[in-house]
């Protein structure tokens, strides 16, 4: 009989895990980045002052580090939403550690990307805007377009 109840009472257990597990999973693809942020941010500080100057995933990264070091409460999930929202709103690129798909993401042509990649590969990280402008077969136009969210470094 103790044996029964054992193995029940195990059986149980493990089912529970898994469904806790997987309403876990579900729950952090639905957590909305932007209402995490004004949510879980508003609550010290006014969220303007969070997005006064844009940065790089890396910065946004250790801004949330500093957050939750200062007592920010956060599950891992909102975490995740909150640096991908910050990232692709209010973010930058480093064009100097970028691969060619963040470039696409930054707006970026395909064949571009892969040019200033190969170029960066091959002569070494940019200095500046000017630096990024004058890699031969870019779409400087598109770059210029694209100024106010592009970074030289972290």
């Amino acid at each position: 009989m103790k044996r029964v109840t054992f193995a029940l009472a195990l059986a149980c257990s493990v089912s529970l895990s898994v469904d806790a597990m997987s309403g876990s999973q579900q729950a952090s693809s639905s957590v909305n980045g932007e209402d995490a942020f004004l949510n879980r941010c508003s609550t010290c500080h006014t969220t303007d002052r969070a997005l006064v100057a844009p940065r790089t995933k890396r910065g946004w990264e250790g801004v949330l580090a500093e957050m939750v070091n200062n007592g920010a409460q956060l599950e891992a999930a909102e975490s995740e939403a909150i640096l991908s929202f910050l990232t692709e709103r209010h973010g930058l690129v480093n064009v100097n550690t970028a691969n060619a798909e963040d470039l696409v993401a930054l707006g970026v042509s395909k064949k571009d990307a892969d040019t200033i990649v190969s170029y960066r590969t091959e002569h070494g990280p940019f200095a500046d805007f000017a630096a990024l402008r004058g890699v031969p077969g870019v779409d400087v136009d598109r770059l210029d377009a694209l100024r106010t969210r592009v970074a030289f470094r972290d």
